[in-house]
């Protein structure tokens, strides 16, 4: 149990302890312009100043990235809201950065979503996950003319975790994927990717 006089006397002395108005972060030579405590704002901000401009002189340089953001193509798809007949409409396209070294501009490129073995009726088969496959294959296609010829290596991202897994099935486990709603889309991704001579790398990005 706590001593009452012992509490009252320890509140007591720090409600007579001096209110720290100056809250200063915590780097080097903050407390100190030229041997001196800052007197007022102006000071502090100089001393602020100071002190990161010697903070930033300790710290180690960032490592290089381990991929250029630059040899990249993004994709994505999404349900268009102003779909028309009573049928849900999707989008995508593929975005590609521009490089200057190597002479590169962006390029961005919308998708058509239907493929050549679609059934006559899409009503069931306009999802996201359809979007999705659909600016990959493309961008499989585009890449090897575009990422390929400087690296040997195309990198794709991608929001859709569910398309890297349909693809991997498709290649992987074919069997999987023949009662899949986008088969035909599936497996021309998988023959076109089989059929490209650079390295195909797929990214989960958010």
């Amino acid at each position: 149990m706590v001593d009452a006089r012992w509490a009252l006397k320890t509140t007591r002395r720090f409600k007579r302890l001096q209110v720290d108005t100056i809250k200063a972060i915590k780097l080097p030579a903050i407390a100190l312009i030229q041997g001196e405590t800052p007197r007022n704002a102006q000071e502090l901000a100089a001393a602020q100043t100071l002190a990161l401009t010697e903070y930033k002189l300790t710290l180690k340089a960032a490592p290089p990235l381990l991929y250029n953001w630059r040899n990249f193509a993004y994709t994505d798809g999404s349900v268009l809201a102003n779909a028309s007949e009573g049928q849900p409409g999707i989008g995508a396209a593929v975005y590609i950065p521009s490089w200057p070294a190597r002479q590169r501009q962006s390029t961005t490129i919308p998708i058509s979503c239907i493929h050549n073995n679609d059934p006559v009726d899409l009503s069931c088969f306009n999802t996201i996950s359809r979007a999705e496959l659909s600016a990959i294959h493309v961008a499989v296609e585009e890449g090897h003319k575009i990422l390929s010829a400087a690296t040997d290596i195309i990198n794709i991202a991608t929001d859709s975790l569910g398309s890297m897994h349909a693809i991997s099935k498709a290649i992987n486990r074919p069997q999987d994927v023949q009662e899949h709603r986008h088969r035909h889309l599936l497996e021309s991704i998988a023959k076109q990717i089989e059929a490209t001579p650079a390295v195909v790398h797929i990214w989960k990005v958010k």
